[in-house]
Formats: C-alpha cells, sequence, structure tokens
C-alpha cells in the first residue's frame, strides 16, 4: 500500500523517543490489561486511552474481549525498539517501521498453558497522530509479519499474498 499511495519511508535521523515509548508502554499495557480482563472479565481497559486515538482503542478493546472468548493471552515485553524509517504524512501524522527485540508469545489458556505463537523479534507499522494537546497516540498499527488468533495462523488464507513468513510452535 505505501507503493501505490506514493509514500516513501526514509531512514530515521531526527524523531524523538516519544513514539518509542508510547509503543512499548502501549505493548506491555495492553498485555496486562488482557491478563486482567481474563481474570475479571469487568476489569476496566481505559488505561490503553493513554497511547491508543480513540479509534484504535475501540477496535483493541474488541480484539481483547475476542481473546478473551477463545481463552488467550499474550505476553509482551519489548527489550529493544528502533524507528527503522518513518514518512511524514501531515503536520500531525506519522508512519513508522519499528524493529522489536523482545518477547511475544500468545499462550492459550484452553490448552493447557500451551504456547501457541512465540517469536523474539519483529517489525511492525505503526501510524501516530498528534492530539490536539501535542502528545503522539497510536492510531493504527499493521502487524509485521503474522496474524494469529488461538493458534491459528491467518497469513496463509488464499486471498493473501504469499510471503515467506509462516508460524509454528516452539
Amino acid at each position: 500500500m505505501l507503493r501505490l499511495t506514493k509514500i516513501k519511508l526514509v531512514e530515521n535521523n531526527e524523531l524523538d523517543d516519544s513514539f518509542t515509548e508510547t509503543y512499548v508502554q502501549a505493548q506491555y499495557l495492553y498485555s496486562q490489561l488482557l491478563l486482567e480482563r481474563y481474570v475479571n472479565r469487568h476489569h476496566s481497559l481505559h488505561l490503553l486511552r493513554k497511547y491508543l486515538d480513540k479509534y484504535f482503542y475501540e477496535a483493541m478493546v474488541k480484539e481483547i474481549k475476542l481473546k478473551i472468548s477463545q481463552g488467550t493471552i499474550d505476553d509482551t515485553v519489548v527489550n529493544n525498539i528502533e524507528v527503522v524509517k518513518y514518512a511524514k504524512l501531515d503536520e500531525n501524522l506519522i508512519i513508522t517501521q519499528l524493529n522489536v527485540n523482545g518477547q511475544d508469545k500468545e499462550v492459550q489458556f484452553n490448552e493447557g498453558f500451551e504456547d501457541s505463537f512465540a517469536r523474539d523479534t519483529w517489525s511492525d507499522y505503526v501510524i501516530f497522530g498528534k492530539t490536539k494537546s501535542g502528545q503522539y497516540k497510536i492510531v493504527s498499527l499493521v502487524y509485521g509479519e503474522h496474524f494469529h488468533l488461538n493458534g491459528r495462523d491467518y497469513n496463509r488464507q488464499r486471498n493473501l499474498r504469499h510471503t515467506q513468513y509462516f508460524e509454528r510452535r516452539k
């Protein structure tokens, strides 16, 4: 889509750490709130609003509810992150390509706490939008290499492009 829309990402040499810090905190909080919500279905998810745009927050709430209904949680911790490339779409919107090292595991409570997916490096495209108060929040996130739920790899659907990426149990 970047090529089709003629958006050219350039190597990062000017973005501050607020983008990466927002991503790191949002990933960690998402994992923690997913676990809390699994234990107590009435646990509030509103803390994610600090890092996520209104509409992306609503999408993440739906994802959390779907994962809980499938007996799934994500255990994600970011150890190292780098903004590899970025493009300023306008004064308030920035798309970034992030390379991440850490732990990203999907754990199945309904399958004896087995990992259905695990990785220690990944790359995501993240769109950040600036609020009226000047804070950047995540507007959207495109998972860089996979989409999975409850151990099912959705990368192999017929309507998706063929890539060298695939999921497997560790």
